[in-house]
This record gives structure tokens, sequence and C-alpha cells, in this order.
């Protein structure tokens, strides 16, 4: 089903695809220790995997880190059959020509540093890798900046700008990867997460939204549309909505050219009994607060604004850990923002507060 909004006209579509849930597992398990409320099946997976089979991973984790928008790419052109049948998804990437997925992957990071100003719009990657390897650490810098947080990398700058200027090495990484993920972590998962991304797509297909993308966006996500994205809506004409299984209450986004893929999490489908006091708006700010750091984070926050270095300190947590636990708070909308310089400052969200608790409070009509 498509839906044409204007203005802009972005076609918004909703879709199953095996693939994207094979990069966002990926993803995932290489930021384990970064993300909260994510699935007890994928924090299962991520405590007891075998480091050998990590690193077979690192590759494509460093794509998807960096040249998230090869995972659009990915999704288009393994469809059909593909969206369900690991065979059909494997032969296909067989069959896909490496310079093109090359030029998908290099067309990815030039668009997204282009997005975070390590480029200008206008400039061309350099083919030289130790120029590459260049643009990878300032892109690493500037996400260890987002995250408040150090972050490793998966693979050395230097051996993703080789990997990225070698078409055939890529597509060999990249199939090596995906085909690893399905045989060792993800194949006796498939069935479960596949019956729930259809059944995601067909409730939402069926839904009579209206509106901009992001009202849609929040319709279906529960979130507002983060500003950096708010940013790019005027330049975007296709959205592929892609429900994904783990996720908790984060969301992934990929970028390329004109389209987006945003995954979210399909276990927002309701029961078919019981679904009229369905709120998706409900399930990210609840899993978001169901921890007792996270709770005593807002008990500190009720008394004003305050630094990461500042909650840290008042409840002896380290400032990675503090980070990572507002991180997830302020996805889910519940707290704001405010730089100045360097310095990050959070607050709480009231009216994003209110707005969940008249929810819970709607549930107190039905049957009445």
């Amino acid at each position: 089903m498509e839906l044409i909004i204007t203005p802009p006209k972005i076609a918004v579509r909703f879709r199953a695809s095996l693939i994207h849930s094979l990069l966002t597992t990926a993803g995932l398990l290489y930021f384990i220790e970064q993300l909260e409320a994510v699935s007890d099946w994928l924090r299962q997976v991520g405590s007891s995997l075998r480091s050998d089979i990590a690193e077979r991973l690192y590759p494509l984790n460093a794509v998807i880190l960096f040249a998230t928008g090869t995972q659009g790419y990915l999704i288009d052109s393994l469809s059909g059959d593909a969206d369900t049948t690991y065979d059909a998804l494997r032969d296909g990437l067989l069959d896909l020509q490496p310079a093109l997925l090359q030029g998908a992957a290099l067309q990815a990071f030039q668009e997204y540093l282009t997005r975070i100003e390590v480029v200008g719009k206008n400039m061309s990657l350099p083919d030289d890798p130790g120029l590459l390897a260049q643009l990878v650490k300032a892109a690493h810098a500037h996400q260890e900046a987002r995250w408040e947080s150090r972050l490793s990398l998966p693979l050395p700058p230097e051996d993703l700008a080789h990997l990225l200027l070698d078409a055939d090495a890529l597509h060999a990484a990249i199939t090596d990867g995906i085909d690893v993920l399905w045989h060792e972590i993800y194949a006796p998962q498939a069935a479960i997460d596949i019956a729930q991304h259809q059944a995601a797509v067909r409730y939402h297909a069926e839904r009579d939204y209206s509106g901009d993308f992001p009202a849609i966006f929040r319709a279906v996500t529960g979130r507002t549309l983060p500003e950096r994205l708010q940013q790019l809506v005027s330049s975007t004409r296709h959205v592929d909505m892609v429900p994904a299984s783990h996720i908790g209450a984060h969301i992934t986004v990929a970028i390329l050219g004109d389209r987006w893929w945003v995954g979210f999490n399909a276990n927002l489908v309701p029961a078919q009994r019981g679904s009229g006091a369905f709120a998706p708006e409900l399930y990210p700010g609840l899993k978001a607060l169901a921890d007792e750091t996270r709770l005593k984070i807002m008990t500190l926050l009720a008394e004003g604004e305050l630094n990461v270095g500042e909650i840290a300190d008042a409840l002896e947590l380290t400032q990675s850990t503090t980070s990572r636990h507002l991180s997830l708070l302020a996805k889910t909308n519940i707290l704001t923002t405010r730089r100045d310089g360097t310095m990050r400052y959070y607050s709480l969200n009231q009216s994003a507060l209110d707005e969940l608790a008249t929810h819970l409070k709607n549930f107190t009509r039905v049957n009445r």
C-alpha cells in the first residue's frame, strides 16, 4: 500500500524484509553494550556470541555503521521471495554486481559524511586508501561525540578504506557476514520474526494514516521524528517503513539519495482482540522507564536541568553508563536536550509525560 502525502510528496510504503532483519540484528549486536531495552533474545545472543563469529561480522558491522544507506540498497535489491526465504536471499546476494554494490556503499558513505559536515556537498571521495581512512576517523569521532561515549571500531580505518575501494572484497565480506548471521545466529528465530513482520505490514497498511510524514512516523513508532531527520524531509521522496524485531524502543534509519528505510518495532502491532485500546505511543516510553537507574535519573531531573556529569556524580555512575541511559530516555521524547557549547543539558519533557499519562488513563475507560 502506498500513501501519497503532500507537501512534500513522500510515498510511504510498509514492507517486510529478511535482509533488513539480518542487518539490523548485526548492528544491534555490535552495539549491545551501548543499547538498552532491546529484546531478551538479542541480549542472550550477545552474551554468548563467540569471538570468531563476531570477527566475521566486523566488515558487515563497519559498512552498516559508516555507509548505512547500503542497507537500503540491499533491501531493494533482495526483495520478492528473498523477503521471506533465505535461499532466495542468498541467491540474490550472489547475483549482485560487485561494482553496483560498491557504488551504493561509496554513495552512502559520502552522503553520511555530508550530513555530518565532514565533507562538502559536492565533494567526491578520494580513491586513495590513506585519505579515505582519514574520513573514516572523522566519522568515528563524530559518532563518539553523538553517543557521548568511546566507541570501538569494527575494523581499523585503513582496513575499511581498502574494503570500500575493492568491489569484489566488499561483496565477499557482505555475503560472508550475512551467511554467518543466518546459520550461526538468526535461522532458529526467523520464522517467528517473519510472521510478526508480515502481521505488522498488514496492520499498518490497513490504517487510515493521514497528514505529513512526521505525523505518520509518530503514529507508527510512537516517537517524534528526530530533529536531525526533520531537516532532511524536504529532500525525501520515498520512505519504506520496515518492521523489525528485537529493537525495543529504538528505530533504525538508512538513507540513500531521496529514499529512506525506517526500521520500527514490529511488536507494536496489537493482538486481534482488544486492539481498540492499543496505543503505540505507550511502548517506547514505558519500556524506557522500566529500569531503576532511569527512574532515578527522572527523579533527579524533576528538580531541574542537569548535565551528564552532574547526574553521573549524583548516582555514582560512570559518564558512559549515564549517557546510555540518557540517550534512551531522550530518544523516546521523555527528555529534552539543550546544548551550551560542548556541554549537553537534560530536562524533563512535561508535555510528553502528560501525553503518556493520558494514554494510560485511556485503559481505564475500556469496557465502561
